[in-house]
C-alpha cells in the first residue's frame, strides 16, 4: 500500500486479514464496511491492527466508526483500517516491514509486541510539543522516553499493577485490610514486602483451620492461601514486584537484577517452605478455579493488572463482589506498579510521517474515549479518568479504593520489564522453564539455578550479536 509520495485517490476500507478464521471455531466476520469514495487527491495513513487487542466484532465496528469520523472531518488524510488475525500480526507487520512496504500507524499495541518491532519505530519527540505532554501525568510519559531523549509513543491506555484483596477473608480472619495509600502502613508498620508476607502467613489456613504459625499445620490440606502473583507468572513480571531491572547489561551481556533475584527467592521460599503462595499444581487445581486462584475466593490477596479486574467471576461467569483494591508495598523503601500499557505508533518508514501523526492524534483525544472503553483501559490521559471511573463505580459498585489506580501510575517500572531481550524466543523460552522450576520444584537451589539462568541467557545473548 506504500508507493512514493503515497499520494492516492481516497479509498476508505477496512481490510480484515484471515479473522477468525476456521482454527477460531469458525466464528463468522463482521460485515464489511461499505467502501467511500472522495473526490480529491487525499494522502492516505495506514492503521495497522492485530498486535494487540482490537480484533473482536464489537471493537472492529468502533474502529471503523472512528476511521469513517475523521475522514469526513477533514479532506487532506484518508485513514485505512487494516485489521490483522492477532495470531498472524506479528508474521504480518515483519514481512511488510522487510519488503519495505509498512503501515503509518500500528496499535493499539502492549508494550511486549511493540518491543519486537523497536528500532522499526518513529522518534515522536520533533512531532510533540509541550501542550500535548502536559495531558499526561509526567511519570507516564518518562516510561516512553529513552535515555537519549527519543518519545517511542505516547501513552494511551494504561494498567498499572496492585493488590487485590478480598475482604471477606480479611474480615473472617478479623484483620484490618491493606492500605490504600501508598507508602502507607499496616497495623503501625510500614507497608512493605515483610509486612505483605507477615500477613500473607496469617491469612493461609489449613482444612483444620491452622496456619503456618501452628505447629499442626498441614501443608499438603491448604484450602485458602495469603498470597499470588495472579496470571503474571513470568519471571520478569514476577522480579519487577519487587523493582525495576533488566536483564541486559550495558555490554549486551545478560545479567541478573538484585531485585528479581530477590523476589525469586522469596517467591519460592513462601511457595515450598512457608506455602503461602499456591504452587503451580495448587494453582491448576479446581479449588484454584484452574488458575483463576483470586477469583476462586481462596486466595487473600493478589497481585496482578487492572486488566484483571473483568476476570474476577464465579465459574458460572459471575461477577464476584468481595474484592477491593490496595497499595502496592515497597520493598527496601521503594515501591514499584509495575506498567502494562496499549500504544500507538508511527513506523519509521512512513512516507508521510506530519499526517501520520495527525491522524494518530485524533486517535488519542477526540477518538480517545470510544476506543478506551472498547479495549478496556484506564485513561493515560487525566481529563479523561472521570468519566471512566463513573463507568467502574456503575461496573462495580462494592469497590472503594479507585484512587489507588491513579496513584499506582505514579510508580511504573522504568526499565520496563517487557522491554525487548535479544533473541527474544530463545529467551522466553529460558525464562518459562525457570518459571516452571520454581513453581514445581521444592528442592531448587535458587542460588545455583539463578545463576544457570544468567548462563543459558548470555549464551543466547551472544549468539544474537
Amino acid at each position: 500500500m506504500n508507493t512514493p509520495n503515497r499520494v492516492k485517490k481516497a479509498i476508505v476500507t477496512a481490510s480484515v486479514l484471515a479473522l477468525f478464521g476456521a482454527s477460531c471455531g469458525g466464528a463468522s466476520e463482521p460485515e464489511a464496511m461499505p467502501e467511500t469514495l472522495a473526490a480529491t487527491d487525499e494522502v492516505v495513513i495506514d492503521w495497522f491492527v492485530g498486535l494487540g487487542t482490537g480484533e473482536a466484532p464489537a471493537q472492529i465496528e468502533t474502529q471503523q466508526q472512528v476511521v469513517k469520523a475523521f475522514n469526513e472531518s477533514q479532506d487532506g488524510i484518508t485513514i485505512e483500517l487494516e485489521v490483522v488475525d492477532q495470531r498472524l500480526a506479528y508474521d504480518v507487520l515483519a514481512e511488510r516491514i522487510e519488503a519495505g512496504n509498512p503501515p503509518d500507524i500500528v496499535g493499539p499495541v502492549g508494550i511486549l509486541g511493540a518491543a519486537a518491532f523497536g528500532d522499526d519505530f518513529r522518534d515522536l519527540s520533533d512531532l510533540i510539543d509541550d501542550e500535548v505532554l502536559s495531558a499526561y501525568d509526567p511519570e507516564q510519559v518518562e516510561v516512553w522516553t529513552t535515555d537519549e531523549g527519543a518519545i517511542e509513543a505516547l501513552p494511551f491506555g494504561v494498567f498499572p499493577s496492585m493488590i487485590f484483596y478480598n475482604r471477606e477473608l480479611f474480615d473472617r480472619a478479623g484483620l484490618p485490610y491493606p492500605p490504600a495509600e501508598f507508602g502507607g502502613t499496616y497495623r503501625g508498620e510500614p507497608w512493605d514486602m515483610d509486612a505483605l508476607t507477615k500477613l500473607a502467613t496469617e491469612l493461609t489456613v489449613d482444612a483444620n483451620g491452622n496456619n503456618p504459625t501452628d505447629a499442626d499445620f498441614d501443608d499438603a490440606s491448604t484450602v485458602q492461601w495469603g498470597f499470588a502473583h495472579q496470571w503474571i507468572d513470568e519471571p520478569r513480571s514476577n522480579g519487577a514486584f519487587f523493582g525495576a531491572g533488566s536483564m541486559v547489561a550495558e555490554d549486551g551481556s545478560a545479567q541478573i537484577p538484585e531485585t528479581w533475584e530477590a523476589e525469586w527467592k522469596w517467591l519460592h521460599t513462601n511457595t515450598w517452605d512457608t506455602n503461602i503462595i499456591p504452587s503451580n499444581d495448587d494453582r491448576a487445581s479446581e479449588l484454584l478455579q484452574s488458575g483463576n486462584q483470586f477469583a476462586s475466593g481462596r486466595v487473600a490477596m493478589a497481585f496482578t493488572h487492572l486488566w484483571y479486574a473483568s476476570s474476577i467471576n464465579s465459574e458460572d461467569g459471575d461477577p464476584r463482589k468481595f474484592w477491593d483494591l490496595a497499595a502496592t508495598p515497597s520493598y527496601n523503601g521503594e515501591i514499584t506498579s509495575k506498567l502494562h500499557a496499549d500504544t500507538f505508533r508511527i513506523m519509521d518508514q512512513s512516507d508521510n510521517p506530519e499526517q501520520a501523526y495527525e491522524a494518530l492524534s485524533y486517535l488519542l483525544d477526540d477518538a480517545a474515549a470510544d476506543l478506551l472503553q472498547i479495549y478496556g483501559s484506564f485513561p493515560a490521559r487525566v481529563e479523561l479518568r472521570d468519566e471512566f471511573f463513573a463507568g467502574l463505580s456503575e461496573s462495580y459498585p462494592h469497590v472503594e479504593n479507585w484512587d489507588v489506580i491513579g496513584d499506582a501510575l505514579m510508580y511504573p517500572d522504568i526499565p520496563q520489564h517487557e522491554a525487548r531481550l535479544p533473541a527474544s524466543e530463545e529467551s522466553q523460552a529460558i525464562l518459562d522453564a525457570f518459571a516452571e522450576d520454581i513453581g514445581t520444584d521444592p528442592d531448587l537451589d535458587m542460588d545455583t539455578r539463578i545463576e544457570q539462568l544468567r548462563v543459558d541467557l548470555d549464551a543466547v545473548f551472544t549468539e544474537a550479536e
